[in-house]
C-alpha cells in the first residue's frame, strides 16, 4: 500500500543520508473477483503532482483456477470457456475444483 511504500522510502533515505525516492511499484489489494479495473498513475514529489497517465488497458481480477484448468478467451471477442489441459475437458462454467487432481 502507499503508506508502506512511503515508509520504505523514508528508511532508505535515512540510511543513505540523501533523498531516495520511494519504490515505484504499488500493490493494489482487496479487489473484487471477476470485476474489471483500469488504472492511472501520477508522480508526486517536492515540486508537486504530475499530470496523470493515460488510462491502462482494462483488466479483470479472477480467482486462481484449479490445477490444469485454463480460461480460453477467443480473440474475436466471443464468449470465453474453460479447458482442462490434462483431461481435454472443456466447460462454459468456471470450474471450482478438479476431481482428477491428486496432490504429489
Amino acid at each position: 500500500d502507499t503508506e508502506a511504500a512511503k515508509a520504505i522510502g523514508k528508511k532508505l533515505a535515512k540510511r543513505k543520508n540523501k533523498i531516495t525516492p520511494p519504490p515505484t511499484a504499488v500493490l493494489v489489494d482487496q479487489l473484487a473477483d471477476d470485476a474489471k479495473y483500469r488504472f492511472r498513475v501520477y508522480a508526486h514529489n517536492a515540486r508537486g503532482k504530475s499530470v496523470a497517465s493515460k488510462w491502462s488497458n482494462e483488466i479483470r481480477v479472477s480467482r486462481p483456477l484449479p490445477p490444469a484448468w485454463i480460461e480460453v478467451i477467443p480473440k474475436d471477442g466471443s464468449r470465453s470457456y474453460y479447458y482442462n489441459a490434462k483431461t481435454f475437458e472443456s466447460s462454459w462454467q468456471r470450474p471450482e475444483s478438479d476431481p482428477y487432481f491428486l496432490p504429489t
